[in-house]
């Protein structure tokens, strides 16, 4: 690793925005083909890529910088791949158990028509802004009504990440969304 390397390490490890982008720059293209060629799923690749920089932000103070900064991305990166794939197995498993949401029109067909509207409008938005992982831990609280504990235990990951990416999620939501 270069000396200016270290240093760029350095000022990430002091929050240092600028010294993130230029790493960012640097090892994403890397780091984007790594991980297309192991998934051949652009898309994914897209957030496996994201989310392991959002991860490498979030955990900056415990950076070393005289270590392999491209070791330590493919790491993260592999690790979410990993979970990536059995978040698909409990998926599959749970799949035929998931009941499908289906509207009463009952006697008051216009707000039902506004809740049929409004669900697509979050479905689209959820597809189109939310990664694979937060879109899924969505759906299975505000559609499936599961509390953050059922979603840990199906998906295999810790509480925190299910609060987190419900967090992320809804706030992306409320933005994409016009929710008064």
């Amino acid at each position: 690793m270069c000396r200016d390397e270290k240093i760029l390490i350095l000022d990430i490890k002091n929050s240092n925005n600028s010294s993130f982008e230029k790493i960012f720059h640097k090892y994403q293209p890397v780091l984007f083909k790594y991980i297309l060629y192991k998934t051949n799923n652009y898309n994914l690749s897209q957030d496996i890529v994201q989310e392991t920089f959002f991860k490498v932000w979030m955990n900056r103070s415990s950076l070393k910088p005289n270590l392999s900064f491209f070791s330590y991305l493919s790491k993260i990166s592999n690790n979410l791949l990993k979970d990536h794939y059995k978040h698909l197995q409990v998926r599959d498993k749970y799949k035929d158990s998931i009941p499908q949401v289906h509207f009463s029109f009952g006697d008051e067909p216009e707000k039902a028509l506004e809740l049929k509207q409004f669900r697509e409008q979050i479905h689209k938005a959820a597809n189109k802004y939310l990664s694979e992982t937060c879109r899924t831990i969505f759906f299975l609280s505000r559609v499936e009504g599961k509390s953050n504990s059922e979603i840990a235990t199906i998906m295999n990951i810790p509480n925190k990440k299910v609060e987190n990416q419900l967090f992320y999620a809804l706030r992306i939501l409320r933005k994409k969304i016009d929710i008064r």
